[in-house]
């Protein structure tokens, strides 16, 4: 794999120099399948740290070369073999933070790539199972993570929905908390953590909330939206040994570290979206005077993703802004509502309505037009 690796970078620009030619196409196929085969004799062979290094360097240039002959699907295949040599390694003990990091984050880009693109779904199960594997050896490794390491791991994990295995949890909420209480933390690996941990513990996909947001579409009042909350994620909790308690306290701790003065826009969105997720109300003066009131003055900069996740989760958590703020969201939703997926301005109208926003006959106009495709809207949207 080093061999492989060490070109790639002058290759993979020539290759999309020449676009879809031919020659680029088959070095890029013969690459792939060089690179996998090596690192599958490397393993064999029992040279395990080198090979995982160098398998987390090959994944990483996935991402950078061009597609292969059979594009996203060969590039799913050859992750999944290189994976398992990092898996190997890794086992044995002889895979660090930082090579673990890479190929975990290097195989959620691809994952992710997979399901953009609509891949079948075995080579999609293929390498998710692939990383449920890489996740059973990662426990003794996590207190030995720099932040941004965590955070790589963290999200890795929760993109690719795998469930997180026996002290994973545990450790990494331990670990940051460490972190956190020695200021090692910034705004954005504060988000990102918490954000991963939400979705790890409720198995939430949507970063706008609209997946849970589509399960109470049928019942929208406050008390039946808990309820039904409390419902998804008591199944998953039973599995995980990380309290609510200990799960409270890290939270408390997360948010004493985060800076809503300095935040930007997604920092402040992914905050408060995973706190409502996680079912966690920061308290009033939490929320009107650090969140609230540093999100306001960035509210024109929000996307239409944003403006929806933050109406979402102050919906969840019943929380009524005071009147400027809802005036500067309603202002700012109007803005963003032709650039809505059908998701994101059902919830903008659904987060106006319950918030009490007070809107005009002309931003709800704004809001029909943008609606023009109601056909191909999804029952959920719809109801919502």
């Amino acid at each position: 794999p080093n061999s492989a690796v060490k070109h790639s970078s002058a290759h993979g620009t020539a290759a999309q120099a020449a676009g879809e030619s031919v020659s680029a196409r088959a070095w890029v196929l013969t690459w792939h399948l060089a690179v996998a085969d090596a690192a599958a004799a490397a393993v064999l062979a029992g040279r395990l740290s080198a090979t995982a290094a160098a398998a987390a360097r090959a994944m990483w240039a996935l991402k950078q070369l061009p597609s292969a002959s059979g594009g996203a699907s060969k590039t799913t295949t050859t992750t999944v073999r290189l994976l398992e040599a990092i898996t190997a390694a890794t086992a044995a003990g002889m895979c660090d933070p930082q090579t673990l990091a890479v190929a975990a984050d290097s195989a959620a880009d691809v994952y992710r790539s997979s399901r953009e693109q609509q891949q079948d779904s075995n080579s999609k199960h293929g390498l998710q199972a692939s990383m449920q594997q890489l996740m059973q050896h990662v426990v003794p490794i996590l207190h030995s993570c720099t932040s941004q390491q965590l955070l790589m791991l963290l999200t890795a994990a929760a993109s690719t929905g795998v469930q997180p295995p026996d002290g994973f949890l545990l450790a990494a909420v331990q670990h940051a908390q460490m972190l956190a209480q020695q200021q090692q933390l910034s705004n954005r690996c504060i988000a990102g953590m918490l954000e991963a941990v939400a979705k790890l513990q409720a198995h939430v996909v949507s970063v706008t909330g609209h997946d849970y947001a589509a399960a109470t579409a049928a019942s929208v009042s406050l008390p039946q939206q808990k309820q039904l909350q409390q419902h998804h994620c008591a199944a998953n909790r039973q599995h995980q040994e990380l309290t609510r308690p200990q799960l409270r306290q890290w939270i408390i701790t997360m948010l004493r570290a985060f800076s809503a003065e300095s935040a930007l826009p997604d920092e402040l969105t992914m905050v408060l979206w995973s706190l409502a997720v996680l079912e966690y109300h920061p308290g009033l003066a939490w929320l009107n005077k650090l969140w609230l009131q540093h999100s306001q003055q960035q509210l024109p900069r929000f996307t239409a993703s944003q403006l929806a996740s933050a109406g979402w989760a102050l919906t969840v958590l019943n929380h009524k802004p005071f009147k400027s703020w809802s005036r500067a969201w309603t202002e700012a939703a109007r803005s963003q509502t032709a650039a809505a997926s059908p998701g994101q301005l059902s919830l903008l109208l659904y987060a106006a309505v319950t918030l009490d926003c007070h809107v005009d006959k002309s931003w709800l106009l704004g809001a029909a037009v943008a609606a023009n495709s109601i056909r191909r809207w999804s029952a959920r949207d719809l109801s919502l």
